[in-house]
C-alpha cells in the first residue's frame, strides 16, 4: 500500500468516526480526536479512569500524522504513519472493533438501480526474523463474479448511506456473499503462492547457520542439556518463515456506477 493510499484510508476513517481533520496536506494531516477515539487508540486508560471518576471535562488528543516522509516540510513535526507502524496497528484494531462488516448504499438519483459488490480487506503478514505487512482490498461483483483489486480505494471518495433511498432499488445478487468471500480468499492465497519468496529462502538459510553455531557449542556433549533444545526451538520460531492472512473488515456495497480509482 502506497503512502497516498494510506493517507486516503486514514482520512476516510477519521472522517467517518466524526474526528475533525483540521489540516489535510498531501504529506501530513492534523486530526482532533473525539473522546471515544482517544480511548480507542491513545492507550491512556488511567487518564480516562480519572476523568470518569471525577467528572472533569476531558481533553482528547490532537494528533499530527506524517504520511509521506519524502514530501514533508522539515518544520512539520508529527508521528510517521505507515503500514506496520504501532499507530497504524492501533487504528486497524479500532476499525476491526468498531465494525467488521458493513452494508451500505451509494447515494443515487431517484429510480436508479444499485449493483451489489462484496468488499473484503485483508492484512497479509510475511513473518520470520523480520516482518513485512501488506494490505489488500478486493471486491467482487455479486452479479457477474468480476473481481477488482484496490476496491476500497476505488469507492472511498463516494457517498454512502445506511438505508436505500426512496425509489431506488437493489439488483438481487446471483452470487452469495459467503461464496464470494471464499472465492476472494482463494484468489488471494493463489496470488501469494505465485509470488517470489526469496525472503523465505534467506530466512531458512540463516536458520541453518544459527543452528550450526548452536550445535558447535554443544557438540562435545553426549547428552544435550535442556538449554540446547530450548534455544533450538527459539531459533526455529524466530527464523521459520510464515505467511499469515487476516481479514480486517468488509461488507456489501451497492453501487450506482462502476468502481474506478479516483484520478485526483
Amino acid at each position: 500500500m502506497q503512502a497516498e493510499e494510506i493517507h486516503q484510508l486514514i482520512t476516510t476513517f477519521f472522517t467517518e468516526m466524526d474526528c475533525p481533520v483540521l489540516t489535510n496536506d498531501e504529506a501530513y494531516m492534523v486530526v482532533q480526536l473525539t473522546n471515544e477515539m482517544d480511548q480507542q487508540i491513545m492507550n491512556r486508560p488511567y487518564y480516562w479512569q480519572y476523568i470518569h471518576s471525577t467528572g472533569e471535562t476531558p481533553s482528547p488528543a490532537q494528533l499530527t500524522f506524517i504520511t509521506n516522509t519524502e514530501k514533508i516540510d522539515e518544520k512539520i513535526k508529527g508521528e510517521p504513519l505507515y503500514l506496520g507502524s504501532p499507530r497504524f496497528q492501533q487504528i486497524a484494531r479500532a476499525v476491526k472493533s468498531l465494525g467488521a462488516y458493513a452494508q451500505l448504499y451509494e447515494q443515487a438519483k431517484d429510480g436508479e438501480s444499485l449493483t451489489p459488490w462484496l468488499n473484503v480487506n485483508y492484512k497479509v503478514s510475511y513473518c520470520c526474523h523480520q516482518k513485512k505487512e501488506h494490505l489488500y482490498s478486493l471486491g467482487m461483483n455479486l452479479m457477474t463474479g468480476e473481481v477488482l483489486q484496490h476496491f476500497y480505494e476505488s469507492i472511498a471518495h463516494r457517498t454512502f448511506v445506511e438505508t436505500i433511498e426512496h425509489n431506488n432499488h437493489c439488483l438481487p445478487p446471483i452470487i452469495t456473499p459467503t461464496k464470494a468471500a471464499q472465492r476472494l480468499n482463494d484468489l488471494l492465497q493463489q496470488s501469494i503462492e505465485q509470488e517470489e519468496h526469496e525472503w523465505a529462502e534467506e530466512a531458512l538459510a540463516q536458520l541453518k547457520k544459527e543452528e550450526l553455531v548452536l550445535h558447535y557449542f554443544f557438540d562435545h556433549m553426549d547428552v544435550k542439556p535442556e538449554r540446547y533444545y530450548l534455544e533450538k526451538e527459539a531459533l526455529e520460531a524466530q527464523y521459520t518463515p510464515k505467511i499469515q492472512m487476516e481479514v480486517v473488515n468488509g461488507g456489501v456495497f451497492y453501487l450506482n456506477t462502476y468502481p474506478t480509482l479516483s484520478s485526483s
